[in-house]
């Protein structure tokens, strides 16, 4: 075997050798030794798969890698990543159909949420019919700017909401159109005709 160099106390991985372990016996005799891993278990191994970088755990760092990879692909099925792979999609991919009213206008996903761990830390899981929504439309992506939204909330909350303001009260032509039952385009309409709203809440009024 030659002269037997002593390992005791180098690091390989997360394995610490302890001490001299028995060598094999049989046709091959190999050097062996004692390991302590950092998880906390112990293993005796082969001084030849240590040198040569084959072994570098007790096999808890396999197991966590493979563990990271099936918790990797069961996140790229949930809805929650969907939604971020979109965000960044319409941010950064100049071949996006949206692109240019996202990251071509200058919008862009925050340093933060260029991870899809913390996107989900910040969002958590997407309720059903609802999707990703900044707040303010003209700020970027960010947990301080988004939501998770109704189709409608998304529709009052796009740069191109008209807001009317009837009464003190402001309503974007969507909601308008909702509570008075006529469409948002005869609302816009009507709106454009008169200059003002009291005919359409007239109107309104006395079809109640």
């Amino acid at each position: 075997m030659g002269n037997l160099i002593n390992l005791v106390g180098v690091r390989f991985g997360r394995l610490l050798v302890i001490s001299k372990a028995p060598s094999t016996t049989g046709k091959h005799i190999r050097a062996r030794w004692n390991c302590t891993c950092d998880c906390g278990a112990e293993v005796a191994v082969d001084a030849a798969n240590l040198s040569r970088g084959k072994a570098k755990s007790c096999g808890c760092l396999h197991r966590a890698i493979v563990g990271a990879a099936k918790t990797k692909h069961v996140k790229s099925t949930t809805d929650a990543y969907k939604s971020w792979r979109a965000m960044w999609g319409r941010c950064t991919r100049k071949t996006n159909a949206s692109y240019s009213n996202y990251g071509g206008r200058g919008i862009s996903v925050c340093e933060r949420w260029k991870s899809f761990d913390n996107f989900y830390a910040d969002m958590g899981d997407r309720p059903d019919d609802m999707s990703l929504d900044r707040l303010d439309p003209e700020k970027n992506y960010g947990p301080g700017n988004c939501k998770w939204s109704t189709k409608i909330e998304q529709d009052n909350n796009k740069r191109s909401s008209v807001v009317i303001e009837h009464m003190g009260e402001k309503k974007t032509l969507a909601q308008w159109s909702r509570q008075l039952g006529i469409s948002t385009h005869a609302v816009k309409l009507r709106y454009q005709r008169n200059g003002n709203f009291e005919p359409i809440i007239r109107t309104y009024n006395r079809s109640k």
